[in-house]
């Protein structure tokens, strides 16, 4: 077996993404032959090569086994999509009735619902969340005051956050609620800036009442209600794997 970067050697073992991991290698949690490597593309030889983290061995059996889970999870809102809060509040891991080490893909924000994936395949992981791969994140929102033509057009060519980042968003008009001076709009992203849409929102005078994740690519949420969740079907999954370039 060739040599591979040690935060593959992680990935590959499920031990978490492949942020996680390379956090982990950084903070000094990680040895190979008894020795501390804090370089996430220390080459490694599974065959030769003992590693171990947080005093855990991962053992060639743990690098080789492909044991994955995939979940579809409608978040509700008031779930925070980690896996554990310093804070004790309610996680989306609370909803999933599954012992293993699993871990949402991307996050939605504590008061955003919708579509999370959930899984413990870290390859996957990281090439869905990664914006080069451009899987398209499909949103529902509520905003108010009623928007007007120029701004949706504005959205479609982009705006600036974070006073330097100018992002866009393919944008379209659902429903204006006049009496209400509300609008309804439908937003598709590729990055996975945090608060993206409500920054983009709120750049342009406007406040969003309500967001959710209805999608990611062709996945949808059909009629999966608040707080349930299923496995992911195998047709869903190759629909992933082949939008990311994995076999």
């Amino acid at each position: 077996m060739n040599k591979l970067p040690l935060y593959k050697i992680l990935i590959r073992a499920n031990v978490a993404s492949r942020r996680k991991c390379n956090q982990a290698i950084k903070e000094a949690k990680v040895k190979v032959n008894n020795k501390v490597i804090t370089e996430p593309t220390f080459l490694v030889d599974i065959e030769k090569d003992t590693v171990n983290i947080d005093g855990k061995p991962i053992t060639k059996r743990d690098f080789l086994k492909e044991d994955f889970v995939y979940y579809i999870l409608n978040k509700p809102a008031g779930y925070i999509s980690t896996v554990k809060d310093t804070h004790h509040r309610k996680t989306v891991l609370d909803l999933i009735k599954d012992k293993r080490r699993i871990y949402p893909v991307g996050r939605l924000d504590k008061d955003t619902e919708g579509l999370l994936i959930l899984t413990n395949d870290g390859q996957l992981t990281y090439r869905l969340t990664h914006p080069s791969f451009k899987i398209d994140k499909i949103y529902r929102l509520i905003i108010k005051p009623k928007i007007v033509k120029e701004d949706i057009e504005r959205l479609n060519n982009g705006v600036i956050i974070d006073n330097y980042k100018k992002v866009s968003a393919k944008t379209k008009l659902i429903k204006n609620y006049k009496d209400q001076n509300r609008s309804e709009l439908e937003l598709i992203i590729h990055q996975g800036i945090k608060r993206q849409i409500k920054k983009m929102l709120s750049v342009l005078g406007y406040e969003v009442i309500s967001l959710k994740r209805i999608g990611i690519g062709d996945i949808k949420l059909t009629n999966l209600k608040r707080g349930e969740c299923r496995r992911l079907t195998k047709d869903e999954l190759n629909y992933l794997k082949k939008k990311v370039g994995m076999s």
